[in-house]
């Protein structure tokens, strides 16, 4: 039968009788053959260096051949596809993936970034039973430097869902008072959440709100408080605290 494929071959010299349809039986080979064979050989190498046929294990070898690299297809393949590769190399940390036809490139791994962490450091004046704007304003980090200190706004540069929780103390408490807290994006309430006070208490009240928000490049949130009383919103880490992170994979 015909061996038209280099996968087709043995890698046992001797077993190699027929070059394509030459056949290379020292009892029957003619001296044309042998140049038909090396054309044979030629046509296969083309077809292999364009794509149109294959091996079954592509091995990499190192120095001395004591172990290998090798990548293969599937056993079953449900249709052909070719990969583009990238151009030159990525950046640390980066991986490849697809476009969905076949293009590559490199691109961040999957991280919970862009991602911050501010507090509010100094005790800050609100306006009694109107919606205050906190300003939380020392970082605790920032990845991507897309939180700004000066206006209290958190503005993602990159799109995406993100988790976004944040956190309001009051300094004392208004008896049988209420405390919101605000989520706004682009300058409209997106999330709210409530909590009573059931009566006067050393560590005054502390509320919490988190919603998973959509966000284009060049949208901003930003923590909002109502409270019933006239106590001053705390500055303190472990109370008034501002935090976002990019959801990966979503």
């Amino acid at each position: 039968m015909a061996k038209d494929k280099i996968t087709e071959y043995d890698s046992t010299a001797n077993n190699n009788t027929l070059v394509g349809d030459v056949n290379l039986q020292e009892s029957s080979m003619l001296p044309s053959d042998v140049n038909n064979a090396i054309r044979e050989v030629m046509s296969h190498l083309k077809e292999f260096s364009a794509g149109t046929s294959g091996v079954d294990v592509l091995s990499f070898q190192d120095n001395d051949n004591s172990h290998q690299l090798k990548f293969q297809a599937p056993s079953s393949v449900t249709t052909s596809t070719t990969f583009t590769l990238p151009d030159g190399d990525g950046s640390s940390g980066q991986a490849i993936v697809t476009n969905g036809s076949g293009t590559l490139s490199f691109s961040n791994s999957l991280t919970n970034t862009p991602s911050f962490k501010a507090y509010l450091s100094s005790d800050q004046a609100q306006t009694q039973n109107s919606v205050t704007q906190v300003v939380y304003n020392t970082e605790i980090y920032d990845s991507n430097s897309t939180y700004d200190t000066s206006n209290g706004r958190f503005t993602p540069a990159v799109v995406g869902k993100y988790f976004v929780n944040a956190s309001v103390g009051i300094d004392g408490a208004d008896a049988n008072g209420r405390i919101r807290v605000f989520l706004y994006k682009n300058g409209s309430s997106y999330a709210i959440s409530s909590f009573g006070i059931g009566d006067t208490i050393d560590d005054g009240g502390v509320a919490q709100c988190s919603a998973i928000i959509e966000l284009d490049a060049d949208d901003y949130v930003d923590a909002r408080v109502q409270y019933t009383g006239t106590d001053n919103v705390v500055g303190q880490q472990q109370k008034t605290w501002f935090e976002a992170f990019k959801l990966a994979g979503l």
